[in-house]
């Protein structure tokens, strides 16, 4: 399946924010690697990446997430980029929170 330009624009950007979120220790690169592997497993049903972490922060079915995404890039295309690239903040953001958790429990 082939994304669209948008898409296309917003996997590049994502893909520079999480290098840099994995260089500024926000997130662990086996969190970053885990996140593209569906895309590598299956190239053939490859989704927007937005899709993914509408699913994960809110908690919500695929096609959900789709529908969401659909809704908010056909009212308008301009805003929909800024709010998907704060849905990909707040992802980095909780994933940052969870692995502190994580750190204090271990110590």
């Amino acid at each position: 399946m082939m994304l669209s330009t948008q898409a296309a624009e917003f996997e590049r950007w994502l893909a520079r924010r999480f290098e840099q979120a994995v260089a500024r220790r926000e997130i662990t690169p086996t969190l970053l690697k885990d996140f593209w592997a569906e895309d590598e497993a299956r190239p053939d049903i490859r989704p927007h990446p937005a899709v993914r972490l509408i699913q994960d922060l809110a908690r919500i079915p695929r096609a959900q997430a789709e529908t969401l995404l659909h809704d908010l890039e056909s009212k308008n295309p301009r805003q929909a980029r800024q709010v998907l690239q704060s849905i990909a903040e707040g992802w980095i953001r909780q994933r940052r929170a969870e692995n502190s958790d994580r750190r204090l429990m271990i110590a």
